[in-house]
């Protein structure tokens, strides 16, 4: 259990040195086609917990793709654009990662309204790349699709179960 920890930390250590050598906050490459990025922004030099990226993704279909109905709310189906599954909406985001547990995070925006103005988000399943660690390995932010509620008071939206890869978890689609 020990030895996971201290690989968790380097790993940690090393995404973190990789924000710190972006000295323009900006990607370079997306190796990918429709994958997302996240940008360093801020950070605590070595605790990406303390820090907040830029997060840019692209979400959302047209209604006619779901037939009207890729959301249940209050027991009805229906279509919110520029979310979920898709890549029609091009959306940008900053967002804070707080530890929950070994390995997993929350992702918490920071500004109340770039996702959405809605009481709800449905995020899909998104890699975000990070950038490349200091032995050139790929880092990825990936969040499960999920459905988040803005919270009543920060106004914000919370994902949980968010993982980091050496390589993108989710294919994008």
């Amino acid at each position: 259990m020990k030895k996971i920890q201290f690989l968790f930390v380097i790993l940690l250590a090393l995404v973190m040195v990789s924000c710190m050598d972006q000295e323009d906050n900006t990607l370079n490459t997306t190796p990918t086609t429709n994958t997302g990025s996240i940008t360093c922004e801020e950070h605590d030099h070595g605790s990406i917990s303390k820090g907040w990226f830029s997060g840019k993704v692209q979400v959302g279909h047209t209604a006619d793709q779901c037939n009207n109905s890729c959301v249940r709310i209050n027991g009805k189906d229906m279509h919110i654009d520029c979310q979920g599954v898709g890549h029609y909406c091009s959306i940008t985001a900053k967002l804070t990662l707080n530890l929950e547990k070994e390995g997993i995070y929350t992702a918490t925006t920071i500004d109340p309204i770039n996702l959405t103005s809605l009481d709800l988000f449905n995020m899909p399943n998104r890699s975000l790349y990070g950038g490349l660690d200091a032995n050139n390995m790929e880092q990825w932010l990936n969040i499960p699709a999920q459905v988040s509620y803005r919270d009543s008071l920060t106004k914000q939206f919370s994902f949980t179960e968010v993982f980091i890869t050496d390589k993108p978890f989710y294919p994008n689609l």
